[in-house]
This record gives C-alpha cells, structure tokens and sequence, in this order.
C-alpha cells in the first residue's frame, strides 16, 4: 500500500465515524506517527499519467457517430488538445474569438483563463484537421432548427447576433465539459 492510499483510507475511516458520532481512531497520535514513518520509508512520489498523444486523439474522435452531438464532441475534442484550455476556458470560446489563415489552420483567442484573469487573453493554435471539426460543428449547429444559415455564408465569420455562439451546449457548464469529454473517452 502506498503513502497516499494509507491516507485516504485514514481519511474514510475519519469520516465513517464522524457520521456514526463515534470517535476518530485516527486521530490518535500513533496514527498520526504511522502514517508519517510510512511516507518517510516508501515515499510519497505519485506516478505520473501518460500524456494524450495525438493517435489517442484520433482513436476517440473516431468512436464519435453522425449526430449533431457527435460533431460537437469532434470539435471539443480536438480543440482542447489544440489548444490545451482548461474546461472553463473551452465553454467561453465563440465563433468572434476564431480566425481561419488561407492554409486551413487557424487560433482562437482565450480571452480570460486561470493565468490571464485580468482578461489580456492569449492566442492559441489549431491545426487544419480541428478547423475542420469546427466549421462542420457550427455548419450544423447554425442550420439546425431556429436558425437561418443564409445569414452566414461562412460559418466562421463572426455572426450579427448570438444566435450562433459557439456554446459546446445549452447551458454549459465546466462539469458538462468534463461529462462529455469523459463520455467520448470511454467509448
């Protein structure tokens, strides 16, 4: 047993009494030392995960259907990897923040996030193949039902009205970023 999971099972065991209004064995003293001695002879050094490699990328967009959800997922998908944005920072993107460049790649604009909170923002690349995913996305999106896409000849040029944000879903949320993304990863 590693350091960490000694600590989280001290942790559950905690919180199992504190519900049952027992008291906490481990807050005893001689826990408190184990738990120390244990870091000290194992150590507390945690395995680091493997990075998304750009096949990993292919394989789950390559599970997604032919839905409009499924198209959506594309785009998300490989604009995170593009653009290494936390979950906040993807479900503030709109279609003003893209620029397309005359070779099929582009950048989007992170207008504020975790490291530019005054709002300066930074521009990221995307490759052609995220450009791709993108424009099919708000094609669909700004052809579904509500929408009048003779309004935009080009689906990424910056609509009149917001109509045709670049919204991942209605509402978004971080935790339904994260759903989705986790959801096309399992399959």
């Amino acid at each position: 047993m590693t350091a960490e999971g000694a600590a989280q099972r001290r942790g559950r065991i905690s919180a199992s009494h504190r519900h049952a209004g027992l008291e906490n064995p481990c807050a005893s003293l001689t826990v408190k030392l184990a738990l120390k001695r244990m870091s000290r002879e194992r150590g507390t050094r945690q395995r680091q995960a493997a990075g998304l490699t750009r096949l990993a990328v292919e394989r789950m967009i390559a599970t997604t259907g032919r839905r409009p959800i499924d198209a959506r997922d594309r785009a998300l998908i490989a604009v995170a990897y593009d653009t290494l944005a936390r979950r906040s920072e993807l479900v503030a993107i709109e279609v003003a923040d893209l620029a397309v460049a005359a070779d099929g790649t582009g950048t989007v604009l992170i207008r504020r996030s975790k490291t530019h909170q005054e709002g300066k923002g930074s521009t990221r690349f995307l490759a052609a193949d995220t450009m791709r995913h993108i424009t099919a996305w708000i094609r669909n999106r700004c052809q579904s039902p509500g929408y009048q896409a003779s309004r935009w000849p080009s689906p990424l040029k910056s609509p009149t009205a917001t109509e045709c944000r670049m919204t991942w879903s209605h509402p978004q949320s971080t935790k339904s970023c994260r759903r989705q993304t986790t959801n096309t990863m399992a399959r």
